[in-house]
């Protein structure tokens, strides 16, 4: 009879927790709240291009067109910013316009956006830290995200960047990809697999770490063997499909020239492919693999082989994707942009920005892996 009591307890616990993490992040991002609602003010230029693109599809501009007509005219520029974002945001504002007029609807859209990612975020931490921690970990996963001042960097109310969407899917991948370690949850790879396509297809930027999550299974079973083995077919079969998937919906058609190295193109499908095709080839193989020291071998021999593979196929992607940017545009732009820069060139030019990003990253790689 007491059974009930005791099992509701962890989630009523869960529960509190993520509403005083909301309460936090709601009363610490208050006064930017107020000054979107009020002027309807933009972060910055990378949310007014994403509204830009926003209102032309809302407009009547074509799915897979994705050029920017604004920009270099009359034949406009490609931006290699997908329709994931999009479909969101273009969602949230025909429901506000239930409720309000169309510039009101978009800023309430806006702000609407970011709080549900908010919600996504803390429930991503919560399973992450309930996971790795158990039951006592789900508040302490919570309260690092409301009180993390890296997140609220990119997490700002209001904001329309894809950057927030990448950080929330990277929590989802990790925790699917971790469960899937256990082999009565090797099923759970195949959510992995779906939410790396589906993060690949919003911006590539955080492709290493993706490639690190969806490392673990291959990984697991080199040191496991049979009982991991199925979480490689899982993770294989989801990512080929979701992969396809993701391709059809998302890659633009009316770019010409090689295929895109920054952005979801046919090169990221094909290297994905590759990959999901070596872990189907290491599934069957694996009975006959009887130690590790074979099936990191096989393991290292497949995973040069795929890479070689997409190299020879997409040899303009083994060089910097800005390789042919114009030299002015780089010395102007490229160069001071943050995300882009190394760890020493950020330290050099802006020591309280490194140590904001860098450190709290380290932490959390090396506090996952000592967890798993």
């Amino acid at each position: 009879m007491r059974a009930g009591p005791s099992n509701a307890s962890p989630l009523k616990s869960s529960l509190i927790a993520a509403m005083l993490a909301m309460v936090v992040i709601l009363l610490l991002s208050w006064p930017q709240i107020a000054a979107v609602w009020a002027d309807g003010r933009l972060g910055d230029t990378d949310d007014a291009m994403r509204m830009a693109q926003i209102r032309d599809w809302m407009a009547g501009q074509n799915w897979y067109d994705l050029r920017q007509y604004r920009l270099a005219p009359p034949e406009g520029a490609p931006m290699h910013w997908t329709r994931v974002v999009d479909v969101q945001v273009t969602l949230l504002i025909h429901a506000s316009g239930l409720l309000f007029e169309p510039a009101r609807a978009e800023i309430a859209a806006r702000l609407t956006y970011m709080f549900i990612l908010f919600g996504f975020m803390l429930w991503g931490a919560a399973r992450l830290g309930r996971m790795l921690a158990g039951p006592a970990g789900v508040a302490p996963a919570m309260a690092l995200i409301a009180a993390s001042g890296l997140m609220f960097g990119y997490m700002q109310f209001g904001r329309v960047d894809h950057h927030a969407l990448q950080m929330v899917l990277l929590l989802f991948v990790w925790e699917a990809a971790v469960r899937a370690l256990d082999e009565r949850h090797a099923h759970v790879a195949a959510i992995a697999g779906a939410l790396v396509a589906l993060s690949i297809s919003v911006s590539v930027e955080t492709a290493m770490m993706l490639a690190g999550a969806g490392a673990l299974a291959p990984l697991n079973w080199v040191a496991r063997g049979e009982p991991a083995r199925k979480a490689l077919l899982w993770l294989s079969i989801s990512l080929c499909i979701a992969l396809l998937i993701c391709g059809a919906l998302f890659i633009a058609t009316n770019t010409s020239g090689p295929a895109a190295c920054d952005a979801l193109s046919s090169a990221f499908v094909f290297a994905g492919l590759s990959g999901a095709g070596a872990m189907a080839l290491l599934y069957i193989a694996s009975p006959r693999l009887v130690n590790w020291q074979a099936r990191l071998g096989a393991l290292v021999f497949a995973g040069a082989g795929a890479l070689g593979v997409v190299l020879f196929t997409y040899p303009a992607c083994a060089i910097h994707p800005y390789a042919a940017m114009d030299p002015l545009v780089r010395a102007i732009w490229f160069d001071n942009v943050p995300e882009a820069l190394s760890f020493t060139s950020m330290l050099a030019q802006d020591g309280t920005a490194a140590i904001a990003f860098v450190p709290p990253i380290m932490l959390g790689a090396f506090s996952l892996a000592f967890a798993i």
